[in-house]
C-alpha cells in the first residue's frame, strides 16, 4: 500500500464511499449496470485457478459482444459482497474464475478486499486497492501498485483514509457504457503482472 503524509492543505477528487446503506446502493447500481450489458445469464460450474474445488450451480452472466468474459456477484449475510469475474475457456459450462472485485460493507477499505467504491461530484467508481494474490513469490499489492503506475499512472489516484492519503486504481465510472471494457482491462493488466513473475 502506498501511504503519503497526511496534508489538511490536499484536496484529492475522489473520495471513499464507507457508509453502509451507500455501498448497498451503488453495489446494487454497478450490478444493474453490468446486467444490462451482460444480458445473458446461465447456470455453471465455477472452478478456482489452482484450486481443484469448484462451485456447482452458479447464475452468471455474459454476452456475446464480449466473448471470454463473465460476471457474477455473492452477497454474503455478514457484509461481504463478492463482484467476480472470469474467461470463458471451456467448450462446456466450467469457467475460471480470474478477477474478484471484493468489497465489504463493514469494512469499506481492507487489504482483505480489494475492490472499493467512490465517489467524485455526483458520479460513483468502481476502484480497486492493488490487493492481489496469485500463491507465487513477488504477486502482492506493493509490487502489484508499482507494476500498474509504470504502465497506466493516469489511472492512480489519491483518496483520503482516515487521515492517510492512499493510492488506488480507478477502473470506471458506474455510468460509463465501457465499463465492462475497462474491467476486462483491468483483468489483463492483473493476468501480465502474474505471468512473468
Amino acid at each position: 500500500m502506498e501511504i503519503e503524509s497526511w496534508d489538511d492543505s490536499k484536496v484529492h477528487e475522489y473520495e471513499i464511499i464507507k457508509d453502509t446503506e451507500t455501498i448497498k446502493n451503488v453495489q446494487l447500481e454497478f450490478e444493474k449496470k453490468l446486467k444490462s450489458i451482460l444480458n445473458k445469464e446461465k447456470i455453471v460450474k465455477i472452478g478456482f485457478p489452482g484450486n481443484s474445488k469448484k462451485f456447482e450451480g452458479v447464475k452468471v452472466y455474459y454476452s456475446d459482444y464480449y466473448p471470454g468474459f463473465w460476471y457474477y456477484t455473492i452477497i454474503l449475510p455478514n457484509g461481504k459482497i463478492y463482484n467476480s469475474f472470469g474467461p470463458d475457456n471451456s467448450s462446456n459450462s466450467c469457467k475460471t474464475l480470474s478477477l474478484k472485485l471484493a468489497l465489504s460493507t463493514k469494512a469499506p477499505f481492507s487489504n482483505h478486499f480489494g475492490g472499493l467504491f467512490l465517489k467524485k461530484g455526483d458520479n460513483f467508481y468502481i476502484a480497486h486497492n492493488g490487493t492481489v494474490s496469485g500463491g507465487k513469490k513477488g504477486v502482492g499489492k506493493s509490487n502489484f501498485l508499482k507494476y500498474f503506475k509504470t504502465k497506466y499512472p493516469d489511472k492512480m489516484q489519491t483518496v483520503d483514509n482516515d487521515k492517510k492519503s492512499i493510492k488506488v486504481i480507478l477502473i470506471s465510472c458506474l455510468e460509463n457504457d465501457s465499463i465492462v471494457n475497462e474491467i476486462v482491462a483491468f483483468m489483463e493488466v492483473v493476468e501480465q503482472f502474474k505471468r512473468p513473475v
